[in-house]
């Protein structure tokens, strides 16, 4: 009788563990390919932001779990951020001679230098620090549009999308993008 209860109890334990380790640290399963420009390189954010010329801007929030985990340059001006709960897995092809990889969260940081047009916010307007951004459904995932200023030398803009799972509502993308700064 005694075995047969430890039998029982080590197959729940099993059982539960193995549940356990199907989920993620955040509890979002769902992930979505962001692409990557021909030629991009894995960086860091210091490097990147010699090779654009001013500090990259980083959320200094993001859903619990989840962290910066790799860091493109793409161009001379534009920086992927690819955020996550897990680790990222090695660059997947999506199309001859284009790749991406395998994701929940990513931060698209483009420099634009002076004159260059601002965004243009359609439809699906939402606001916060007193800024106005742009939200986008998708298929498989939701973007965010905005627009950061920088205020010193060299003057210029950061035109930034997030892109996220659609599991991510919405509200907390706003809080990811309103805790973007330098």
């Amino acid at each position: 009788m005694l075995t047969r209860r430890v039998i029982i109890i080590l197959l729940v334990l099993l059982i539960i563990t193995t549940s356990l380790s199907c989920t993620t640290p955040s509890g979002y399963t769902s992930t979505f390919i962001t692409g990557l420009t021909p030629g991009a390189q894995k960086t860091s954010l210091e490097e990147a932001a010699d090779i654009i010329g001013v500090s990259v801007p980083v959320p200094t929030y993001l859903p619990a779990g989840f962290e910066i985990q790799e860091v493109y340059i793409q161009d001379s001006y534009e920086v992927k951020l690819i955020i996550s709960d897990q680790e990222v897995e090695d660059k997947k092809q999506v199309s001859p001679g284009h790749y991406g990889v395998q994701c929940k969260m990513a931060l698209i940081v483009r420099w634009l230098p002076p004159g260059f047009p601002d965004i243009k916010i359609p439809d699906g307007r939402v606001e916060f620090n007193g800024s106005a951004g742009w939200f986008a459904e998708h298929e498989d995932h939701n973007d965010l549009w905005w627009n950061l200023y920088e205020t010193v030398p060299p003057q210029g803009f950061f035109e930034l999308v997030l892109v996220a799972i659609k599991e991510i509502p919405k509200s907390e993308l706003v809080k990811v993008a309103a805790s973007v700064g330098w």
